[in-house]
C-alpha cells in the first residue's frame, strides 16, 4: 500500500520533467511601431523610406484604409503567419471602428513575405489577391534581388486592391478627415 504514494509521486516528477524538458517554441520580439515604414532589416535607402512612408500617408488620406510594412532580418524560427498576425494584432492596424489595416512582413533571412489583413479589409484583400501580389509583383523582383523595388510594388498592388472599397464621406470616421 505504501508503494503507490510513492509511485504516483515518481510520475508526477517524471510528467514535470518531460514536459519541463520540450524546448519553448522561439518567439520573435515584435518591435516598435515607428510609423508606416518599419525598416528593421534596413533594406530600403532613407529617399525609399520616406517616399513610401508619403505614399501611405497620402493613401490613408484618400481612402482612409492604412497599410503598413515591416521588415525583420530573421524571425528566429517562428512561422511568418503567427509573427506577422501577433504583430498586425499588438499593432492594431487599421482605424479602431473599420479594422481597415494591412501589415507588408517581410523577413529577410527566411526569405519570406506575408500579406496580412485586418477584419475590415479581409473581405478585399482575400488570401488569393494577396497570393496574387506576392506571386506576381513581389516575389519575381525578389528573386532579381530588387527587394525595395518588389517593397514598392507589392505595396502600390496592395492600395490598388484595398482602394476599390472606400466609405463614403458621411461614414467615415473622423480621423481620416
Amino acid at each position: 500500500m505504501r508503494k503507490w504514494p510513492s509511485l504516483i509521486l515518481l510520475l508526477f516528477i517524471l510528467l514535470l520533467l518531460v514536459t519541463g524538458c520540450r524546448g519553448k517554441k522561439n518567439v520573435t520580439p515584435v518591435p516598435e511601431r515607428q510609423g508606416f515604414v518599419n525598416d528593421y532589416a534596413s533594406v530600403l535607402t532613407s529617399d525609399e523610406t520616406a517616399a513610401l512612408t508619403s505614399s501611405l500617408q497620402t493613401y490613408e488620406k484618400e481612402s482612409c484604409h492604412q497599410i503598413f510594412i515591416l521588415t525583420v532580418p530573421s524571425l528566429l524560427g517562428e512561422p511568418i503567419s503567427e509573427f506577422s498576425t501577433r504583430t498586425a494584432t499588438i499593432w492594431d492596424i487599421g482605424q479602431e471602428t473599420l479594422k481597415n489595416g494591412v501589415l507588408l512582413t517581410v523577413a529577410m533571412e527566411e526569405g519570406s513575405i506575408r500579406i496580412e489583413a485586418a477584419s475590415g479589409l479581409d473581405f478585399i484583400v482575400t488570401d488569393g489577391v494577396g497570393e496574387q501580389i506576392l506571386q506576381k509583383k513581389m516575389l519575381p523582383l525578389f528573386r532579381e534581388g530588387k527587394i525595395s523595388e518588389g517593397i514598392r510594388t507589392g505595396t502600390e498592388a496592395l492600395m490598388e486592391a484595398a482602394r476599390r472599397t472606400t466609405y463614403p464621406e458621411n461614414h467615415r470616421p473622423s480621423i481620416c478627415l
